[in-house]
């Protein structure tokens, strides 16, 4: 489009120079309202997804810290299932972890990490509690260079793409066009020019050249994106690009993870079954609740506290903690030991139901009961939780109950209900050890 205004200045054709302009102008002014438009959304949402660590500063703790507000010999806690917010060195004599590192160097298996030994910000923590020393952050990371080496080298949406080929294919029109208006003009009819305005050829080529070029096409094609936009918007859609609404619009299937795309990302639980005689419902989730901790923010660990009564949490602040064994995705469980008010040393435990299961003494009298409930959770969308109680010296266990936890889904129905789109929609959810692919066809428009 401006080398066809550029061309109507040259032949002195202001009208048609006029009318490029202005198309030029309402492309760019439509391009820019809708990103300027979506600038604040964008931030908003971006501020509620900025990663927070736990970290410690001055020796002081600071348990919920933007990671871009961590600076080089800042100390953080990491536990397992963060994400690491800076480049670290780890400190303690103790210090160890496994990394999961596949985002920035494609390992697939998690990395044993040791005192002195870095980890990178990006990386996932599968393993262990540690603590951290930061030395690296923003685009100083191992992460931050890589991000800033693609930045680097832009690739072409498929928008632009097709544009480019659809103007190669006007230009090459153009210029055969022209060949053949100047092998008719000069070399059949023997025409000759007199200046540029008594000149036909010259005329005829500026027809060819700003009728060839379709200069109302992007302006076009800005004010259908631009009414998608809208749409998508209506369905609270935030576009920050306008090229994204064509990029959309050629899906045909669309993979996503369960966790904060069909659910809320948040858990919750229901009543608790007992699979053990003699336990009451309320003692049940006293023990799951004395297995987990508050401060570390573990989203199934609240999930147990935000479900005990005011008075429960009462008597759960009267038992001391002797010692704490972090959740291991090998082991499959986590238990600590305590010391209740009445000097009785007992340990709980909290975990995949199958390896409870194995633990316990009472597996043979349970077994049935425990694998039916399993299977009635999960057809439920509930997430199964083993809980148990172990002897003062951890060698004998019982298996209680099962804790049902689940994420709702945002129209706050434990299915999936989302209005169909046309696009085939898949999802992997890996909770409880066993994988349940969900599965949304595209509907038959026939009904």
């Amino acid at each position: 489009m401006e080398i066809a205004a550029l061309i109507a200045v040259l032949f002195i054709d202001w009208l048609d120079m006029i009318l490029i302009l202005a198309l030029l102008f309402g492309n760019a002014t439509i391009a820019w309202w809708e990103e300027h438009s979506s600038g604040g959304a964008v931030k908003a949402l971006q501020s509620q997804l900025t990663p927070m660590c736990r970290a410690f500063r001055d020796g002081r703790l600071i348990k919920d810290m933007l990671s871009e507000e961590l600076v080089p010999g800042d100390v953080v806690a990491l536990r397992l299932g963060d994400i690491v917010p800076a480049d670290c060195y780890l400190i303690g004599g103790d210090a160890r972890a496994k990394i999961d590192q596949s985002s920035l160097t494609g390992e697939s298996i998690p990395v044993d990490k040791k005192e002195g030994e870095e980890i990178y910000s990006g990386s996932i923590v599968k393993q262990g509690e540690v603590r951290a020393l930061v030395y690296a952050t923003g685009k100083n990371t191992y992460y931050g260079k890589s991000s800033e080496l693609m930045s680097e080298h832009p690739q072409r949406s498929q928008f632009q793409r097709v544009l480019r080929s659809i103007a190669w294919f006007c230009i090459c029109l153009i210029v055969v066009g022209m060949i053949v208006e100047l092998g008719v003009q000069f070399g059949h009819r023997h025409k000759t020019c007199r200046g540029l305005n008594n000149c036909h050829t010259i005329n005829n080529l500026l027809v060819l050249i700003v009728g060839g070029i379709p200069v109302a096409m992007p302006t076009i094609l800005s004010v259908m994106m631009a009414l998608g936009a809208l749409n998508l918007a209506k369905q609270k859609a935030i576009v920050v690009r306008l090229t994204a609404v064509e990029e959309l619009a050629g899906m045909n299937i669309l993979c996503s993870d369960k966790t904060g795309t069909l659910t809320l990302n948040r858990l919750s639980t229901d009543r608790p079954v007992i699979v053990s005689e003699g336990v009451a419902p309320h003692e049940l989730m006293k023990f799951a609740a004395l297995s987990a901790r508050s401060d570390n923010n573990d989203a199934i660990d609240m999930a147990l506290l935000d479900y005990c009564p005011e008075e429960m949490r009462k008597e759960l602040s009267r038992y001391e903690a002797v010692e704490y064994h972090p959740f291991d995705p090998v082991d499959k469980w986590t238990y600590v030991k305590l010391r209740g008010p009445d000097g009785e040393v007992f340990y709980v435990a909290k975990g995949a139901p199958q390896v409870i299961l194995s633990r316990s003494s009472n597996a043979n009298q349970v077994k049935d009961r425990v694998n039916g409930q399993i299977m009635k959770l999960a057809k439920r969308g509930y997430r199964a939780l083993g809980i148990a109680k172990g002897s003062s010296d951890g060698q004998h266990w019982t298996m209680l109950g099962l804790g049902a936890a689940v994420r709702p889904s945002p129209t706050g129905h434990e299915g999936d209900d989302r209005e169909d789109t046309g696009a085939g929609r898949f999802g992997e959810d890996g909770d409880g050890g066993t994988s349940r692919r969900l599965r949304r066809r595209r509907r038959d428009s026939s009904g």
